[in-house]
């Protein structure tokens, strides 16, 4: 049969085993086996019902075949060679076709099969409950980001309204000691205009006022004062101004006209204040930068005269987007200098400083103008330092 299967084959690589493993097949490890289609149908429906199968017929013409009897059975070998010879060509074909044709029944587990639709809708019931949990989960993180996004707004515009309010309240307190200021601005200006009038009566009598060159230096003089005393008004006006909208301004002049209008304060006491440097353009709230100018050096005042320091001086330095005040009254105590900037904390004593100034000045330079305020000690006293983003 090999010869045979050979000879018609030839392109087929055929390797002669002594035993067939359908195992081999099963597994992949090699494509087929040719052998007796009885004996594989037999194990094929024994050991692979689901696995394997018998393909087709590779031998086109039937080959003579006999049952092997061992030769020590003589008699039993002329009984089955007797018995096959008398059975009919046609129905010994038909029991070879009849055993060849295994039929292998598929028997179904529903005991298995109930058991996989339990699984299945156990699964599903988990996932559906997995979910609703997630769906129910995410509605309630919406609703709760939604609720905590109105109250962070709520808390937000709450904030701003309490910086509007100490801004106000510290506005208030600057203006008493605007009013103050003024006071001490204007009295040597009024002294002059006063002595000057009383004088007319003598200078009459001395027939003064005949000269036409007293007299022209007369106006002169007292125009200038008029002037200082209304350049000194439009200056406070301006400070009490409430800006409505941001713009560009020059850092120099402004700063200018916060020492204008304490300068009487300043030489009450003797204070010396220096204006250094070229100037630069901030964009903000002027009047809210005259405010910080104002706090730094009323704080330096303060200082100066409290320490009761000789030949106190405040020095004002402009550079490059950067601006220093620095006084000579000794600095600030260590333990509290890294405390200044925060609401309600002063150094001075109970009912003179609220605590205030410093914190909205730094609110003021870093929220609203976009640049940075620290302070620092130096060899002669504090240094307040301002810096802005250039363009």
């Amino acid at each position: 049969m090999i010869k045979y299967i050979k000879n018609i084959y030839p392109d087929i690589n055929l390797i002669e085993v002594d035993k067939i493993d359908l195992e081999d097949i099963a597994s992949g490890e090699i494509y087929g086996t040719i052998g007796g289609s009885y004996l594989l149908a037999h194990q094929i429906a024994k050991l692979y019902p689901h696995r394997l199968k018998i393909m087709t017929y590779v031998i086109k013409k039937p080959i003579e075949a006999s049952f092997g009897i061992t030769t020590r059975e003589p008699l039993l070998l002329g009984i089955i060679n007797k018995s096959i010879e008398q059975i009919p060509e046609k129905l010994r074909r038909q029991i070879l076709h009849s055993y060849k044709n295994i039929k292998i029944q598929k028997h179904i587990d529903y005991k298995l099969v109930w058991q996989i639709l339990v699984i299945f809708v156990f699964v599903l019931m988990i996932i559906v409950i997995a979910y609703v949990k997630q769906r129910r989960l995410h509605n309630e993180i919406k609703q709760l980001n939604s609720t905590l996004n109105i109250k962070i707004k709520q808390e937000v515009e709450k904030n701003r309204e309490k910086d509007r309010q100490l801004m106000q309240q510290t506005k208030l307190a600057q203006m008493g000691e605007m009013i103050g200021a003024i006071a001490h601005q204007w009295r040597q200006p009024l002294n002059t205009i006063s002595t000057g009038i009383q004088n007319l009566k003598y200078d009459y009598k001395e027939g003064k006022l005949e000269d036409e060159i007293y007299i022209k230096s007369f106006i002169d003089k007292n125009k200038k004062t008029v002037k200082f005393m209304s350049s000194t008004i439009d200056d406070f006006r301006n400070f009490f101004r409430v800006d409505k909208e941001k713009h560009t301004f020059d850092v120099r002049s402004v700063t200018k006209s916060v020492i204008n209008m304490l300068s009487a304060q300043l030489q009450m006491y003797n204070i010396e204040i220096n204006l250094q440097g070229e100037t630069f353009e901030s964009f903000g709230f002027e009047s809210e930068y005259q405010q910080v100018i104002l706090n730094i050096i009323s704080n330096a005042k303060d200082a100066l005269v409290a320490n009761n320091i000789k030949n106190p001086t405040i020095d004002i330095k402009i550079d490059k987007n950067k601006i220093s005040i620095e006084d000579n009254g000794g600095g600030i105590a260590k333990d509290i200098i890294d405390r200044i900037f925060e609401p309600y904390y002063t150094s001075k004593e109970q009912g003179k400083g609220t605590g205030m100034g410093l914190y909205l000045s730094k609110m003021i330079i870093v929220d609203s103008m976009g640049g940075e305020l620290s302070v620092r000690n130096s060899d002669n006293g504090a240094v307040f330092e301002m810096s802005f983003k250039g363009e």
